[in-house]
């Protein structure tokens, strides 16, 4: 056994840890609140599309964050562009975040204690991200310094989400949901596409 475990030894321990599950009712709470009929919550999961929507979008702030730590490093003088990226990724958290309370009804224990980090984490991340903003007016530095510490927050939250999806595989289906076929999440393969 090593002595140092691996990120994914830690983040495993995650899913046994029963400290979590006050904060974990708390985040179900508010998912439910967000999120109150089945028919709303079936349509922010994806299941008109066959795929989870969160997955999706999230590519949007995690892209433009790292594009804009990239400007930041290669062209720290020309602040502009990496300011109006940041600000993409910081208003397109929003609905991912929201699109993603959908998705955190679909989970078992363990999962939720897992997620419940990983929505911890990215709630950082979104706090760095504007604290950034803010701070570029008076002070660039500073608020690089911000941007990259919400970026390597926003990176562990990553990492959550897709020991969610690689590790601990697709949330369960609802009742009304596994009788209708493919369970969402679940890709079609090529045999299932038309000709």
């Amino acid at each position: 056994m090593a002595l140092v475990p691996t990120p994914a030894e830690l983040v495993s321990s995650l899913e046994e840890s029963h400290a979590l599950d006050g904060a974990a009712s708390v985040v179900e709470g508010v998912a439910l609140a967000a999120h109150p009929s089945a028919t709303e919550r079936d349509v922010a999961q994806g299941a008109p599309v066959g795929h989870p929507v969160h997955a999706a979008l999230s590519d949007v702030p995690v892209g433009t964050w790292i594009s804009s730590v990239l400007l930041d490093v290669l062209h720290p003088r020309d602040g502009h562009a990496a300011r109006t990226l940041l600000g993409v990724a910081v208003v397109s958290s929003l609905p991912t975040a929201y699109l993603g309370l959908a998705d955190y009804l679909r989970l078992d224990r363990s999962q939720k204690r897992v997620a419940t980090v990983h929505m911890a984490a990215n709630s950082g991340a979104l706090a760095l991200g504007v604290a950034s903003l803010w701070a570029r007016r008076s002070d660039p530095t500073r608020g690089k310094l911000l941007s990259f510490a919400g970026a390597s927050l926003l990176g562990a939250g990553g990492f959550l989400g897709g020991h969610l999806a690689a590790r601990l595989g697709p949330p369960e289906e609802s009742p009304e949901r596994a009788s209708s076929g493919r369970p969402l999440g679940q890709l079609a393969t090529t045999d299932e596409l038309p000709d």
